[in-house]
């Protein structure tokens, strides 16, 4: 059974303006019991070093109540920003299918080379 994920969309070069409508609608989310996000980052191109910051809380705020935060279609440049700011752990895939896969506690994927 696959677990009832989230996708939320992110666009453009996210800034703290960005991350704070995130914020809100992950909050939202939470307070309607979905706590399994994924944020899905075809269309963005890069994250300022100080909304990594925001981009941390938000998962922290994710993980306090029991879900997890999950990117989907990162590009080489976004993560490697992510990864250069301190944010490297997390799980990045390919699609947004595998993304949604990654929460099924029967999934046995490979998370890593995604």
């Amino acid at each position: 059974m696959i677990a009832r994920v989230t996708i939320i969309t992110a666009k453009g070069d996210l800034g703290l303006r960005e991350l704070r409508q995130i914020g809100a609608a992950v909050d939202a989310l939470m307070a309607d019991k979905r706590q399994k996000i994924v944020i899905e980052c075809s269309a963005a191109d890069s994250i300022e070093p100080l909304a990594i910051g925001a981009l941390l809380a938000i998962a922290e705020r994710i993980v306090e109540h029991g879900g997890a935060l999950k990117f989907a279609r990162t590009g080489r440049f976004l993560r490697a920003a992510l990864n250069r700011y301190g944010a490297e752990f997390f799980e990045h895939y390919a699609s947004i299918e595998e993304a949604i896969m990654s929460f099924d506690e029967e999934w046995n994927g490979d998370e890593t080379n995604h």
